[in-house]
């Protein structure tokens, strides 16, 4: 007579064993939304940071990025031009001084070098002005070519 084992099985610990499962992946998860978060906000520009042009004889042929920005606090507010080309060949340097609560032009950049551009549209040697997240980018990228 051969006896076999009998196999119980419970439907509960099954769905238990699901559910502890369900939540390890959901906490992995969570977690990994978090870190993700906290790197973004790393890499975005932050108060203090510096973006610096050092001067050049000659600018590369490809520097044709300019940007019409919005002088800070004039009113009514003339914009005025930001040449990476003039920029490099004068030198002088972009500090973020301020984030404010307009996502468009969220970073209030301070200015300080040789002129932005030709003299009727340069910001000036020393110029407060309004820039976007993408804006600071694209002068980020432009700076270190």
């Amino acid at each position: 007579m051969t006896v076999m084992a009998q196999i119980k099985h419970d439907k509960s610990s099954d769905l238990f064993i699901a559910l502890a499962r369900l939540s390890v992946v959901a906490i992995i998860a969570t977690m990994s939304i978090v870190v993700m978060l906290r790197v973004v906000d790393h890499f975005r520009p932050q108060v203090g940071d510096i973006i610096s042009f050092y001067p050049i004889k000659a600018a590369p042929p490809d520097t044709e990025t300019k940007l019409e920005v919005t002088p800070a606090g004039t009113s009514p507010a003339r914009p005025c031009l930001l040449d990476v080309r003039a920029m490099r060949m004068s030198g002088g340097s972009l500090i973020i001084e301020a984030v404010g609560a307009d996502s468009r032009f969220a970073y209030r950049v301070h200015w300080a070098g040789g002129p932005t551009s030709d003299a009727r549209t340069s910001c000036g040697t020393s110029a407060e002005v309004m820039l976007s997240p993408e804006e600071i980018g694209v002068l980020k990228m432009a700076a270190i070519q």
